[in-house]
C-alpha cells in the first residue's frame, strides 16, 4: 500500500487584549478556498515547529510573534493527503497583522465558533476544541 503524504503545518491561537482571536481566510484557488483558519503554515526543511511558525506570520501577516506554549496537535485525513496541525499560542507580537499572504483576516469572540465551524476546515475544528479545553484550564 502506497504511503500518503503528510504535511506538517504549524498554526497559532493569536489573542488579542480584548480575548479576540485573529482568523485567516484561505486564498482563492487555494485548497479549502474562503474558509477562515487559525494562521500559519508548512514547516519547512531546516526548520523545527516554532521557526516555522515565525516564518509564516511574518509573512502572511507582516508580525513578529513570540511563541508561547502548544495548545494541542492532531492529524486529519483528507481525499489527497494527511495534515498534522500543530496548534501554538500567542498572547504577545509586534505589528499590526495585515492580510498579506491571505484573503482576508479578522478577530472573532470565542462565540463565533460555536456558530461557524461549517466555515473552517474540517482539520481545525478538533483545535479548536482542543484548545478551548486547554485555556480553560490556564
Amino acid at each position: 500500500m502506497k504511503k500518503r503524504p503528510l504535511k506538517r503545518v504549524c498554526c497559532a491561537y493569536i489573542e488579542n487584549a480584548k480575548g479576540e482571536i485573529l482568523l485567516t481566510q484561505r486564498l482563492q484557488g487555494a485548497h479549502l478556498a474562503q474558509l477562515w483558519e487559525f494562521p500559519g503554515g508548512k514547516i519547512e526543511a531546516g526548520e523545527n515547529e516554532t521557526q516555522a511558525l515565525q516564518r509564516e506570520l511574518k509573512e502572511e501577516l507582516d508580525i513578529e510573534a513570540e511563541i508561547q506554549d502548544e495548545l494541542g496537535r492532531v492529524q486529519h485525513a483528507y481525499e489527497a493527503f494527511d495534515v498534522e496541525l500543530i496548534l501554538f499560542r500567542v498572547t504577545k507580537f509586534k505589528g499590526t497583522p495585515k492580510a498579506k499572504q491571505v484573503a482576508d483576516l479578522m478577530w472573532v469572540t470565542s462565540d463565533w465558533f460555536a456558530a461557524n465551524f461549517d466555515r473552517m476546515p474540517p482539520a481545525d475544528v478538533p483545535l479548536l476544541r482542543l484548545s478551548q479545553v486547554h485555556l480553560r484550564r490556564s
